[in-house]
């Protein structure tokens, strides 16, 4: 399936290891950026082989590098975001616009060389090595309905464990403040 919303579920892992130093929309572009060769061949392959250049290392680099000069542009669409859906920053869907350096290309390399990873063990048509080496040595690896697991796993923990911090610190801000200390008291 183009653009897989399963790969995000590494994602989510990675931003509650890496925090600030990683952009979930940064490795979401990545994502989309390599799996747009799946969408373009899909009505034109009757082999179903899509998985060519951007699902090697090579072309997964290349589509890391493309997001990293890309990101100006995915920042507006941050803003662009934040704006529409009125998300303020410490709000779950805020989008934060400034990513260092650091973060973007974690965030781009991470994405593009996972979801090559990903990817290899279930598609034995892919040739992750090229132009180095033919073959894919990953295949079989793993089965689809595992890696899948794998990711739909991730995601839930730490999909929980992000609205888990997000309730507690609403919960710790909410009795605060000369306003609030009777309210507070109360619902005890």
């Amino acid at each position: 399936m183009p653009f897989t919303p399963f790969h995000m579920g590494p994602a989510l892992a990675a931003k509650a290891v890496l925090g600030r130093h990683f952009s979930l929309p940064i490795y979401g572009f990545t994502q989309v950026a390599i799996d747009s060769e799946v969408l373009a061949g899909y009505p034109f392959r009757r082999d179903l082989s899509f998985h060519r250049v951007m699902h090697t290392f090579a072309g997964a680099t290349a589509a890391a590098a493309l997001t990293l000069l890309l990101r100006p542009a995915i920042a507006r669409g941050m803003n662009l975001w934040n704006r529409s859906t009125k998300a303020t920053p410490g709000s779950p869907w805020h989008m934060e616009p400034q990513v260092s350096p650091l973060a973007a290309v974690l965030s781009a390399f991470g994405g593009a060389w996972g979801h090559v990873l990903l990817d290899a063990p279930t598609h034995s048509h892919m040739e992750p090595l090229v132009p180095i080496a033919r073959g894919n040595p990953l295949n079989g690896m793993a089965s689809q309905r595992e890696i899948i697991g794998w990711c739909v796993g991730l995601a839930v923990v730490e999909g929980s464990a992000m609205l888990a911090r997000s309730y507690l610190k609403g919960s710790r801000t909410a009795g605060k403040g000369p306003h609030c200390r009777g309210a507070a008291r109360s619902s005890r």
